[in-house]
């Protein structure tokens, strides 16, 4: 058996040979150094592959069953259209074939985070996914217990209506709309630093039914993530954990407990709890519903959604919309009036998410832009 690039009319990567017969006499010493069966299986799968090559068509990709399958493992099923006429290998009999086309046109933008909801029976995969979902909220409820306590001991009250806590964008507008190039973080605050620095949070106790809405809203964000093989939710658990020891690792030397130098060193970082919680959240939805694909692709895929987009950021701009549009679900009050004191509050914070989310895909037009404009005396820029 030989390998070799066949050309012509139709120029292929061609294995030549008869696969069905082997004889020791042939292969000499060499075949009785390899197990037999596996030698077998070889032909085997050989003689699928040459059958399906040589009854594919062209300029379209012919698949085996056990690709197919392979495929749709990586979430991209929608990529299969099953062949509807028999195909026949030696020793075989019938096989199932699918057309991969990779321009496939879905729906266009999901109107519902229910619709991007896989069907999960594995309960092992179940299982992983519950600790992930508990570990990440328990890093948000280390936010939002400073967030409490701040406002505990700055006797804050409420202020805010639950429909002050509500924001969608206007018609026509897009996330990448609302990105500023600089993001003005609160003056030093001498007051509300003491009281981070003195009071212990983690003894500040938040309403159960506060707790049990900040499950259910990353679960759902869990469920929302597409079960491909990098941009999943156990990435974005990883990037969660990572952000969070970067952000509570960021001390300067020789400050000896200098509150106020800390605070104008770390740019004001670790004097607001709610803008650590951005952050973290930043991380838990930057890749929600992501399809595995790059932007590129996934215009071409989804065309509604990329002119939806203005073709910008597609992922991450649906990322921001699903994740914000579960957000803002009446089953989430509680929830938003734990973490916002005021409207201003939650406005601010969904400035940094914005800006967080959408910097995280920098192509390589704006990247010397990015690089060009950055100020190291802000938090972010773009």
């Amino acid at each position: 058996m030989t390998a070799g690039v066949l050309r012509g009319d139709r120029p292929r990567f061609q294995l030549f040979g008869d696969t069905g017969t082997f004889r020791s006499t042939k292969f000499g010493d060499w075949i009785r150094s390899i197990d037999i069966l596996t030698l077998i299986a070889f032909a085997t799968k050989v003689n699928t592959a040459a059958r399906i090559e040589s009854t594919g068509m062209r300029n379209r990709i012919h698949a085996s069953h056990t690709t197919a399958s392979e495929i749709e493992k990586l979430g991209k099923g929608h990529w299969l259209t099953k062949r509807e006429d028999a195909v026949v290998a030696k020793g075989k009999g019938i096989l199932e074939t699918y057309w991969i086309e990779t321009s496939t046109i879905q729906s266009g933008v999901p109107t519902k985070v229910e619709q991007t909801i896989p069907n999960r029976t594995d309960m092992t995969m179940v299982d992983k996914q519950n600790r992930l979902v508990d570990w990440c909220v328990e890093i948000l409820l280390d936010s939002l217990r400073k967030i409490q306590a701040l406002r505990q001991g700055l006797f804050l009250n409420q202020t805010a209506t639950d429909d002050s806590l509500i924001y969608s964008l206007n018609e026509g507008r897009t996330c990448m709309d609302e990105v500023k190039e600089k993001i003005a973080l609160p003056p030093y605050d001498a007051k509300a630093a003491n009281i981070l620095a003195t009071t212990s949070h983690r003894d500040i106790e938040i309403d159960p039914d506060v707790v049990s809405q900040l499950r259910k809203f990353v679960a759902i964000l869990c469920q929302a993530y597409r079960s491909n093989a990098f941009h999943n939710f156990e990435h974005a658990c990883h990037v969660t954990m990572s952000v969070d020891k970067f952000l509570k690792r960021i001390v300067s030397p020789n400050m000896d407990g200098d509150i106020k130098s800390l605070h104008e060193y770390t740019h004001g970082l670790t004097s607001d709890p709610l803008l650590h919680m951005a952050i973290v959240l930043s991380a838990v939805i930057h890749d929600v519903d992501h399809y595995g694909i790059s932007n590129v692709q996934l215009a071409k895929e989804e065309p509604q959604m990329a002119q939806a987009y203005h073709g910008q950021s597609i992922a991450e701009q649906n990322s921001l919309d699903l994740s914000w549009t579960v957000f803002m679900g009446p089953e989430f009050r509680l929830l938003r009036r734990a973490m916002f004191v005021d409207r201003s509050a939650m406005l601010r914070f969904r400035q940094v998410v914005v800006n967080i989310v959408l910097v995280s895909w920098v192509d390589r037009l704006n990247f010397a832009f990015v690089i060009s404009r950055f100020d190291g005396r802000q938090l972010l820029t773009l």
